[in-house]
């Protein structure tokens, strides 16, 4: 993927991490997106802006709102959006993902996002546009008995080709007695 290379190698980097030391004590689905927050977080520059479940409003169709996983900022565009499933004992879900994720990134749409707040006053919504190149990305960790006919065949079926080409995959594939299995897809390409 083109011009988003420094910012794929650090999420993938930050999921082998997050998979190989913070496991054993991921329990959820939310504690998933936390240790992958902190390993992503560390591994950024303080110019970046990493949200955990904002509200992505598209402001040309008012009053629609997506809440994506993790959402990757700069000053003024939208790099990155990953969404996570924790699903370590079933075969994966990612049918409402990939739908999330293809309706949500057309380059230069104008989008407000904000972290919305049940009690006191919530941040101001703040205006972005995404990037041309936006990384978009799915993250699972799933029955590894499963693994080998999702990996092969990819989540990606039912996305555009203007989003396949910028989606990367992380996998973890559960295992008893072990760490699970990382795997990694782009481009149709698996890495280990």
């Amino acid at each position: 993927m083109k011009g988003r290379g420094l910012l794929q190698r650090q999420v993938i980097e930050a999921w082998r991490q997050t998979i190989a030391d913070d496991y054993g004590r991921i329990n959820s689905e939310r504690s998933l997106q936390a240790a992958f927050w902190g390993r992503l977080n560390s591994a950024m520059s303080n110019n970046r802006l990493i949200l955990i479940e904002p509200r992505i409003t598209l402001k040309s169709i008012p009053n629609t709102y997506v809440i994506p996983d993790i959402v990757i900022c700069n000053s003024r565009t939208v790099i990155g959006v990953i969404e996570l499933k924790y699903q370590p004992r079933v075969a994966p879900r990612f049918n409402k993902d990939i739908d999330t994720l293809s309706g949500l990134v057309e380059p230069n749409v104008p989008v407000e996002i904000q972290n919305v707040r049940y009690k006191g006053d919530s941040p101001p919504k703040q205006q972005y546009v995404f990037s041309p190149n936006v990384l978009i990305a799915w993250g699972g960790v799933y029955s590894g008995e499963h693994a080998l006919d999702v990996v092969s065949h990819g989540i990606s079926g039912s996305l555009n080709d203007s989003v396949k080409i910028r989606f990367l995959e992380l996998h973890a594939a559960t295992n008893h007695g072990g760490t699970p299995e990382v795997v990694i897809r782009m481009n149709g390409r698996i890495r280990r």
